[in-house]
């Protein structure tokens, strides 16, 4: 007589948690646009100068650098309840900090404590939403952040116009209190309790101390470069200085091994070159609107639009395929996806 052997459980799908995640990205990506179209206004009403203004923005983008590969790694050794609390909760503290902060000062350091929290939150948010479902649904969970993200950070520009000629500046920041208190419920309601949080070891100061000063000294030649003529270019080989030896570091092995697999050094060079030009478009734009054209913050926000729909439209065209032809040699499929490709 044969056995008949009961079916493995079922894997619950908590497609919340997969909507909180995708939420979280939205925010954090947000908060990397939003205050383009600010920046003119900030820099009178605070009463600072162009260079400094633009810390506003580099302040967020600093420890996005400088902790996108040591959060990781933290990340990977503690439990995500604990750590998505954690890291949900600090971005909204820093967001009230920023709303509420009276001068340049601790607006900067808001929002470097903002991009902080982020670089966890752009670390952690797409693990939660891909163990959040059977492999099965991975593809479509892990689809709905990555379509959040993009629009958060297209939506910033718009959104930071509206909100700084309606009710003012600070709601770009305070807008985060409701969406992060959702996000923390929805954790606290689908997530296991898991292993609790760990401090960092001693590497992770290192890679962190290492990739941070070398992110500082490049974006503040950066400041000096809408100020000082020439004289950024003095603190570029100081800059590398830190960069080459996180390089050299074990810490850098993981990157260095990547970086010599066959053909993914040029197409990572273009992306770095491609970001570059388009951080400093968004930059730029919102001055030159406002003070040469005479745009409103809403109508500049709304120029900015520009940009991702220029990114859209060109979309289709990024395959390498003719126009209305097909491709001279069939896709590569990267190393991993044998292993990641749901069933």
């Amino acid at each position: 007589m044969s056995r008949t052997h009961a079916p493995p459980p079922l894997v619950r799908n908590r497609w919340w948690l997969v909507i909180a995640a995708g939420v979280g990205v939205f925010m954090a990506q947000l908060d990397a646009t939003i205050v383009n179209t600010a920046l003119p206004t900030l820099q009178q009403r605070l009463g600072t100068t162009t260079g400094v203004v633009s810390w506003v923005m580099l302040g967020y983008t600093l420890p996005l650098i400088a902790l996108a590969l040591p959060s990781g790694r933290w990340l990977d050794r503690v439990g995500p309840r604990a750590a998505l609390v954690l890291t949900v909760g600090g971005f909204v503290a820093a967001s009230v900090l920023a709303g509420l902060s009276p001068a340049i000062g601790p607006l900067i350091a808001a929002r470097i404590a903002q991009g902080a929290f982020g670089a966890a939150l752009f670390a952690l948010l797409p693990v939660i939403a891909a163990s959040a479902v059977d492999p099965s649904r991975r593809g479509r969970a892990l689809g709905v952040v990555f379509t959040l993200g993009p629009i958060g950070g297209a939506a910033g520009p718009v959104l930071g116009g509206l909100l700084l000629d309606g009710p003012g500046w600070p709601w770009m920041f305070l807008l985060n209190v409701p969406v992060g208190l959702a996000v923390i419920a929805i954790t606290l309601a689908q997530l296991p309790r898991g292993n609790g949080l760990r401090v960092p070891d001693r590497a992770w100061f290192t890679e962190t101390a290492l990739l941070g000063s070398a992110a500082v000294t490049a974006l503040l030649a950066l400041t000096l470069a809408t100020e000082n003529g020439l004289a950024w270019i003095a603190l570029l080989p100081v800059a590398a200085v830190p960069a080459l030896l996180w390089h050299r570091s074990p810490a850098g092995q993981d990157v260095r091994r990547m970086w010599r697999a066959p053909g993914v050094a040029p197409p990572l060079t273009a992306l770095a070159l491609a970001t570059g030009g388009l951080v400093g478009a968004q930059f730029l734009a919102p001055f030159f609107a406002e003070r040469s054209l005479s745009f409103t913050p809403a109508q500049t926000g709304l120029a900015l639009l520009a940009i991702p729909a220029g990114m859209i439209a060109g979309g289709p065209l990024s395959d390498g395929s003719p126009i209305g032809g097909t491709p001279a040699a069939p896709p590569c499929r990267a190393p991993w996806s044998a292993r990641s490709a749901s069933p």
